[in-house]
């Protein structure tokens, strides 16, 4: 395994120890968290938060709008309309994966 610069090892370190912080940190849903379950818009049921995805930009750290089954539904929708623009969007997020692995 390679060794690190002082200063790198220092910064992984600091984001190891955030990390575990922010892991030991009560997580959504809990009853100080707020609320336990939302309504999917989807398919109308009313279902745990951890049946959403997971958005840590929200403020109970789940998405609002489905639930996982039905993104998993309309996305399968979204390939099965338009096949050959699924692919195209695929070949270039992966150009991009590519080019950015070699900048790195």
């Amino acid at each position: 395994m390679p060794t690190l610069a002082p200063d790198l090892a220092a910064r992984v370190a600091a984001r190891i120890a955030y990390r575990k912080r922010r892991a030991a940190l009560p997580g959504p849903g809990t009853p100080a968290g707020g609320p336990t379950s939302r309504v999917c818009l989807g398919c109308r049921a009313e279902l745990p938060l951890e049946q959403f995805k997971r958005n840590a930009s929200k403020p109970h750290g789940y998405d609002y709008y489905r639930c996982k089954a039905c993104h998993r539904r309309a996305m399968a929708d979204t390939r099965r309309q338009d096949p050959d623009a699924h692919r195209q969007r695929s070949r270039e997020a992966m150009r991009r994966h590519r080019a950015h692995e070699r900048r790195g």
